[in-house]
C-alpha cells in the first residue's frame, strides 16, 4: 500500500496507513509505504524502514529509487 498525504508528516501519515490496514478485510501480508510531503532536502531519495512491513521513502529526484523499493517489497 503506497500513502501520500499532502501536507502531512511521516507520523501523520504512517497512522492512516497503519488505520487503513488494520482494518483492511485482506488476510495476506500487505507492505505499508508512506511518502510524506514534508522532510529535509538531504532525505530526498532515502528510504527508511520503521516497523515491520512499514517503510517511509522520501522521493526526490530519482523516481526509479520508489519503483526499486516496491518491486523489492512485491517480490
Amino acid at each position: 500500500m503506497l500513502v501520500n498525504l499532502v501536507g502531512k508528516t511521516a507520523d501523520e501519515v504512517l497512522k492512516v496507513g497503519r488505520l487503513v490496514r488494520r482494518r483492511s478485510t485482506y488476510s495476506g501480508r500487505t507492505s505499508l509505504v508512506v511518502m510524506p510531503e514534508k522532510y529535509d532536502k538531504e532525505l530526498e531519495d532515502t528510504e527508511v524502514n520503521v516497523g515491520d512491513g512499514e517503510w517511509v521513502f522520501y522521493l526526490g529526484e530519482e523516481p526509479d529509487r520508489l519503483r526499486d523499493l516496491l518491486a523489492r517489497l512485491s517480490a
